[in-house]
């Protein structure tokens, strides 16, 4: 399946789980669209029939619109820590700019962050929590901008606009670009360059992943049927849910020494781990960064009280897919350098 095909079948996915009847021939505007969440957004507007523009990131958005999706802002760690300016400017500056772009009526989402949670010992994060990081935190540029921002969606919803929040955690699948620099990504261009995968350090760090067609329809659902003003975006951590029903496909929690052996398994590789799978993590993560969150998990309950979801793509599938999406990129990578 070639690279095309795997951001239409994410399209196809959403569509058939969310209502987008009120995106037909609406004004959208989406930013960050060729990141992970923004190119796959992106195809799954398209399809819905919506009149979509797409800024380059240091443009000022023009004209009126009905529906905005700030989703730029460096989710990458690598990125947002190499330039802290750029990365508290487009969490601020740039979304005050765009909900000054919502025509009357119109709706705004924010893509934040679980990393405001940074610091709070919670297992699961409920919406009212609060995280306890210092501003100087190694992530703090990041971290803080979220939160500013959030308290600009807050502020505009005191004024009477519809500004929405999603705090988006772990993501994964097709659409990265070449060089992304997430664990995941790491360990797949690793297998396919090195044919082996090398830890840095054990591998202790839980995530709960998100496929990315799941993670779309989460998305879309808030930004176009939302009742409240904060929603966590994640993968099920439970085997729970409405009612007491159970989740199909669940992903659970996941360690990134679990998820190095699961994509080896996948790939017939060697996962190579410093000191055996024992080895006591060093203070920096697997993607070699420092103030990474030891475990990221959130409490799905007011999503799913609005939105019932029982079926998740499953962590052993999705890897699969994202696998795919790797492989075509370095075959076109390849092509290029031919």
């Amino acid at each position: 399946m070639d690279m095309q095909s795997l951001l239409e079948q994410t399209a196809d996915a959403v569509l058939k789980r969310v209502d987008t009847a009120p995106l037909k021939g609406k004004a959208v505007l989406l930013t960050g669209a060729t990141g992970l969440i923004g190119v796959n957004l992106s195809a799954a507007l398209r399809k819905a029939g919506a009149s979509l523009s797409e800024p380059h990131r240091d443009a000022s958005p023009t004209g009126k619109y009905d529906f905005v999706i700030h989703a730029a802002g460096y989710a990458q760690p690598t990125k947002f820590m190499a330039d802290p300016m750029a990365t508290i400017r487009v969490n601020t500056s740039m979304l005050a700019d765009l909900i000054n772009g919502l025509r009357a009526n119109g709706r705004l989402l924010f893509l934040s962050t679980s990393e405001v949670y940074s610091g709070n010992p919670r297992g699961l994060h409920r919406e009212d929590d609060i995280g306890a990081t210092n501003p100087a935190h190694d992530r703090g540029c990041y971290i803080e901008s979220k939160r500013c921002g959030e308290a600009i969606c807050h502020a505009a919803r005191a004024s009477g606009q519809e500004a929405l929040i999603a705090r988006v955690s772990s993501v994964y699948g097709p659409g990265v670009r070449a060089k992304d620099t997430r664990v995941m990504s790491q360990f797949i261009d690793a297998a396919i360059r090195d044919d082996e995968i090398v830890m840095k350090d054990g591998g202790q760090a839980r995530r709960v992943f998100l496929y990315v067609s799941d993670a779309v329809e989460m998305l879309l659902n808030i930004l176009l049927h939302g009742n409240g003003a904060v929603y966590n975006v994640g993968g099920p951590a439970m085997n729970t849910g409405r009612n007491g029903a159970t989740y199909s496909n669940l992903n659970g929690e996941t360690t990134i020494g679990q998820l190095a052996r699961k994509i080896g398994d996948v790939m017939k590789v060697p996962v190579k781990v410093p000191g055996g799978y024992g080895a006591v993590a060093r203070a920096m993560s697997s993607s070699g960064l420092p103030g990474a969150p030891a475990h990221v998990g959130l409490d799905l309950a007011r999503y799913l009280r609005e939105f019932p979801k029982e079926q998740w793509v499953s962590i052993d599938d999705g890897i699969k897919r994202t696998i795919e999406w790797h492989r075509q990129l370095a075959g076109a990578k390849a092509r290029v350098a031919a």
